[in-house]
């Protein structure tokens, strides 16, 4: 989810009009379970985190993310070595690793 999330806001940012709105669109996807009951009480609260892109992705990564599995995936990442691999390929898998570290969602 906060790989779609990034890559949403990657492609997509420059075209809201302000960041609240850019929050709006993400949270408006979070209609299930615990994320929808935490957006909820977000709102209800009427957290500044609503109002800003970067405190809004540190905050549901505080709460969502699987900090055993970041870790984990942290450490794969200062252990690739490129060996005798083209650098592409190195490359490739170094981005596709960093990306897992983003997915690290308790499920």
């Amino acid at each position: 989810f906060l790989t779609r999330i990034r890559s949403h806001i990657e492609q997509f940012g420059d075209q809201y009009a302000a960041e609240r709105d850019l929050v709006t669109a993400i949270t408006n996807g979070m209609n299930e379970g615990d994320a929808a009951d935490w957006v909820a009480k977000l709102h209800n609260e009427q957290a500044p985190e609503l109002q800003d892109i970067n405190r809004f992705i540190q905050l549901l990564r505080l709460r969502f993310e699987n900090p055993d599995r970041v870790a984990e995936n942290e450490e794969k990442l200062m252990e690739m070595k490129q060996g005798k691999r083209p650098l592409s390929d190195f490359i490739w898998d170094f981005r596709r690793s960093r990306a897992i570290s983003w997915i690290g969602l308790k499920g």
